[in-house]
């Protein structure tokens, strides 16, 4: 796992974006009426600089689960483009991205794979959001 990576995505994440809020129930949606929201994965790929390539969802929302590299003009999916930016083995992607339910499961299984103590780990990304803001 690229650590300092995840504390960057984390950091960023706790710092909180008006645009952008963490749901870990879909890669990356867009609503008209309550705004754009991304797991992990999608906030890893956008923080990046990777774009969403969104497709008519329910309701008028968009979702995308594929996102394009402006520098390669590639498209693939966010939760490869996601695992090759953090650096993640195939158990850490299925923990991180599929078995987390809120931050608060992030940090437990973020930490666990980087064998430090959970309170460690909120304390680098607090020192993180410190440096960025």
């Amino acid at each position: 796992m690229n650590e300092e990576r995840m504390i960057d995505v984390l950091a960023e994440i706790e710092k909180g974006r008006p645009d952008l809020t963490l749901d870990q129930s879909c890669w990356i949606a867009e609503d008209p009426e309550c705004g754009t929201t991304a797991c992990l994965a999608g906030w890893t790929v956008q923080l990046a600089g990777r774009v969403p390539v969104y497709q008519l969802g329910v309701k008028g929302s968009n979702y995308a689960s594929h996102c394009k590299d402006p520098a390669t003009g590639e498209t693939e999916l966010i939760i490869s483009a996601a695992r090759e930016l953090l650096g993640l083995t195939g158990p850490e992607t299925t923990e991180l991205f599929m078995m987390t339910e809120d931050l608060s499961s992030i940090y437990k299984a973020a930490a666990r794979r980087m064998g430090v103590d959970r309170m460690v780990l909120r304390d680098k990304v607090r020192d993180r959001v410190a440096q960025i803001s």
